[in-house]
């Protein structure tokens, strides 16, 4: 049985929906304080268990007949973090250590923990190898860098055999657009579906490196299946390789919905990179990791999914 933490989320969901249709049991632990229920339930395969990673009682539940550990539940907004950072450390590195300290005493055989392209702040490089200085800029990416170090100690000291995933920027279905920490393409779908035009954070020259849902999800699998061997211990980006700017991904995601709409732009957001993407090359060597969906594609399931889940598409703020 696989715990999946944060298992109500966007990628979480991804992941514990895939890992089912292979035949793997799931247990998901979610405080819902932003996953949904209702991404995960109904699956037989699926066990969905509310509460909260800092509770060492919870967590340790969670573990039981658990063999494998992806850890993914965080607060995940470098704004929300910025505003908050006492509740930043107390999600991202007190819980991320009630965790390994769980999978530890429970046994578990590997663990995959959810690391950030954010911890390299502005690397200077690019693309970026996971050699690359780590300079982070924002409560977020320290917060996240304290985690990854907490999980690889654990894995030299006797903890579960582990690797850390730093992600880039994941977009696809099911990634909500509502909340003002919604994923640029996220939000940029739901308004131009909606005809609105879009406030982008600075002059929109920013690059990104924008990978698709199911990318990440396969490297998860392959991140749990060589924890224990030659891969363990290691960090990986997950990315594509290329990047885009802001300005780019409007285009695309305007053309694509046939909204002939331009943008404004406002200030810069406090912690943001200015130019991000992923030297895949480790990841590819190790993991067997290759990003497969093309950006234009991705951005034409997200525009379909957006379009016939409502629910998901009410724009709030700017992007």
């Amino acid at each position: 049985m696989i715990l999946i933490t944060g298992g109500a989320g966007f990628i979480g969901s991804a992941l514990a929906l895939e890992r089912a249709a292979a035949g793997e049991r799931v247990r998901v632990l979610d405080d819902f304080s932003t996953g949904r229920r209702d991404r995960v339930a109904g699956n037989p395969l699926i066990e969905v268990r509310e509460g909260d990673i800092r509770d060492p009682a919870a967590v340790r539940e969670a573990l039981a007949g658990v063999t494998r550990v992806a850890h993914l539940a965080a607060l995940a907004s470098v704004p929300r973090a910025e505003l908050d950072p006492e509740a930043a450390a107390r999600v991202n590195v007190e819980g991320t250590l009630a965790v390994l300290e769980g999978a530890r005493r429970a046994g578990v055989s590997a663990l995959v923990y959810a690391s950030s392209c954010s911890v390299y702040g502005d690397a200077g490089k690019r693309p970026i190898p996971e050699t690359a200085p780590l300079q982070p800029r924002s409560v977020y990416a320290v917060t996240k860098l304290a985690g990854e170090r907490h999980v690889l100690l654990h894995h030299r000291t006797g903890g579960p055999p582990a690797v850390a995933l730093r992600f880039f920027n994941v977009f696809g279905p099911g990634q909500p657009a509502a909340s003002p920490y919604s994923g640029v393409l996220a939000r940029f779908s739901a308004q131009a579906l909606a005809g609105e035009r879009p406030e982008i954070h600075g002059d929109g020259g920013q690059t990104r490196d924008f990978v698709f849902v199911t990318d990440v999800v396969d490297a998860l699998v392959l991140g749990l299946e060589g924890a224990g061997g030659e891969p363990g211990g290691h960090v990986f980006n997950v990315g594509t390789g290329r990047s885009a700017s802001v300005r780019e991904i409007w285009r695309l995601v305007a053309d694509a919905a046939g909204a002939a709409l331009t943008p404004t732009f406002g200030p810069v957001r406090a912690g943001d990179m200015r130019h991000a993407a992923a030297d895949v090359r480790r990841a590819a060597r190790l993991l067997g990791f290759r990003a497969r969906v093309p950006l234009r594609e991705g951005i034409s399931r997200l525009l379909r999914s957006t379009a016939g889940n409502p629910a998901d598409a009410s724009p709030v703020g700017d992007v």
